[in-house]
């Protein structure tokens, strides 16, 4: 399919291969009877700016320093919660080492017709949290995590994509806890695969011995709920389920137990999970599901935003209006760390892929569609700042970078403050990035696109708001409500994703609050100068960068953040001093 749709750039190629010339056209390849109509271009489409006679408040540099001091109270005063993972020691391919040891000391030996695929479960807040960070609290849930709640823990697969059925089907897992102890080895057979057939007598005291081996809990410490016995054509398996009665002495109606799977004699796997009240469960779902419809909401919002922006922007570009030169810029960096990454991402790509279907035509796929929603997107991105770069008034004051920096600590400050609303679920630090080749390059890698992607959008939004509201001189409702609804949409993208904002509630007074401090800047500082966007999203995505850096969540966590504020801030200064001299060569 690929192949096919880019059959046009193929004959192109063919043709300026055969020509001789690669860059230039020979005079027979042009059609001299084509003439082409004229279009009228609207070159450096600026707005109207009607600002001569505006000049910035003589005691803003006052101003300026005592915001920053208020803000940099707050951050000491409201400081962020800690995050609940456990602290991951290993990497990946520690993890595949150990992986191999643990079947060796195990006796499973493998030949080389085994592929090694490795997942990263890096857990995911789901009801089982809430119900024991509501119920339990915080000390009881930090107890059992990792232990009843899974977090941070590698999976390695070995599986064949060659063979028949039953070869395709066998599956090893050796799952490793976050220390790099051995969690268990899970082994999947075939279902006609040969096997003993215990009884019921022999299974569950298979699984009681197996129990005790592995989590030191006697007969007496654990309680039987329901055994289920399989009758396969070769063998019988059986699953019991118990409840942990020792560990922990749940307050709630909530219940600690285990899972013991059986094949043939064989145990082939564990599981330890937190059983929910059926009453909670089905209230915390329909929760869910109503929260869901705002977070599936704000996303669309967002991305339509995106879209329009996007399109705006090449239809400019048709009419003459359009910065090709900070286009081809952005498009060669983005598109350039989009196919790296992609790369890069190949460990995480495969670890999912089944062994029941061929390994290339999923490779293809995959690797297809990220290559074309990658360059969709920095396609659209791209265009949107060649657009609006034509667009951004000259500024009536430049702030310094010292000035830059006092403004983002008074914003960092009072966000802290607007974020302070009761912890009602754990916080999970993001560790989407460690099942690659380089999980430096992968954090370097997002926090280079969320300065993009955050700056760009707000380039482009203040950009509108100056348009239509003269730089908020007129029509005061217009960019109150643009501000508003932005902000509750972009804060509703995490209503219940684990970044603290958990209920409705919570999610409109944090909106209303940020939308109120982005009024204030907005009308105090983006007036005059929306040149310092892109500085003032790098020290933000900076300081938390540094925040995270600090908490050793996985062991490349500090060299990775600390690169990447160094190249955020390097990349936004750069960005802004663009700006500035775009302003220049216009006037000039």
């Amino acid at each position: 399919v690929i192949l096919l749709v880019f059959v046009p750039v193929w004959v192109v190629i063919k043709a300026r291969i055969k020509s001789g010339k690669i860059f230039l056209l020979n005079e027979n390849s042009y059609n001299n009877a084509y003439k082409p109509s004229v279009v009228k271009t609207e070159e450096n489409e600026q707005i109207f700016d009607s600002r001569q006679d505006v000049i910035i408040n003589k005691n803003y540099k006052r101003y300026l320093y005592v915001f920053a001091v208020l803000g940099i109270i707050s951050i000491l005063r409201y400081s962020s919660p800690g995050y609940s993972n456990l602290k991951l020691e290993i990497n990946r391919t520690e993890a595949i080492d150990l992986s191999q040891k643990y079947l060796i000391e195990n006796n499973i030996n493998l030949d080389e017709s085994w592929t090694t695929l490795s997942q990263f479960y890096s857990g995911k807040i789901d009801s089982d949290d809430r119900f024991i960070w509501e119920s339990e609290g915080q000390k009881i849930y930090e107890t059992i995590l990792g232990k009843y709640i899974n977090n941070a823990q590698w999976n390695i697969r070995f599986v064949r994509f060659e063979g028949d059925l039953n070869d395709k089907t066998e599956e090893y897992s050796v799952l490793i806890d976050y220390d790099g102890t051995l969690n268990q080895i899970r082994h999947k057979l075939p279902e006609n695969r040969e096997g003993a057939r215990l009884n019921e007598d022999s299974a569950r005291i298979s699984a009681v011995n197996h129990i005790s081996r592995t989590f030191g809990l006697t007969s007496d410490d654990i309680k039987e709920i329901s055994f289920e016995p399989s009758n396969l054509p070769n063998r019988d398996d059986w699953t019991f389920i118990y409840q942990d009665v020792s560990t922990l002495d749940l307050s709630s109606d909530g219940e600690l137990r285990i899972k013991v799977n059986i094949s043939g004699d064989e145990i082939t796997s564990t599981n330890r999970f937190v059983h929910l009240p059926e009453d909670w469960e089905r209230e915390d779902k329909n929760n869910e599901t109503f929260l869901d419809l705002f977070r599936i909401a704000c996303f669309f919002s967002i991305v339509l935003l995106i879209i329009y922006a996007g399109g705006l922007s090449i239809a400019k570009w048709s009419k003459g209006s359009f910065n090709l030169s900070n286009f081809k810029v952005a498009l060669s960096l983005l598109l350039t760390l989009g196919i790296f990454n992609i790369v890069n991402d190949y460990p995480n790509t495969i670890s999912d892929f089944s062994s029941a279907q061929p390994f290339m035509n999923q490779l293809l796929t995959s690797l297809g569609g990220a290559l074309i929603f990658t360059c969709l997107i920095i396609f659209l991105l791209s265009s949107i700042i060649g657009y609006s770069s034509t667009i951004q008034a000259k500024p009536t004051h430049c702030f310094s970078i010292l000035e830059i920096l006092l403004i983002s600590l008074s914003i960092i400050g009072f966000m802290q403050v607007v974020s302070n609303v009761e912890q009602l679920a754990p916080i999970w630090i993001n560790m989407g990035n460690l099942n690659t080749y380089s999980s430096i390059f992968s954090q370097i890698n997002s926090s280079i696109y969320g300065l993009f992607n955050k700056s760009i959008i707000l380039l482009f939004i203040v950009s509108l708001i100056n348009k239509l509201t003269d730089f908020g001189r007129t029509r005061h409702y217009i960019y109150v409500l643009i501000i508003i609804t932005f902000i509750t949409a972009v804060t509703g993208i995490e209503l219940g994703s684990g970044s603290g904002i958990t209920t409705v509630s919570h999610w409109l007074y944090i909106a209303f609050g940020t939308s109120l401090i982005v009024i204030l800047l907005y009308k105090s500082c983006l007036t005059h100068d929306i040149t310092i966007i892109p500085m003032m999203v790098a020290l933000m995505i900076g300081a938390e960068l540094a925040i995270d850096a600090a908490s050793s969540g996985y062991p490349s966590i500090f060299l990775g953040n600390v690169i990447s504020v160094v190249i955020v801030i390097l990349l936004g200064y750069y960005w802004r001093v663009n700006l500035l001299s775009n302003h220049a060569d216009s006037s000039s």
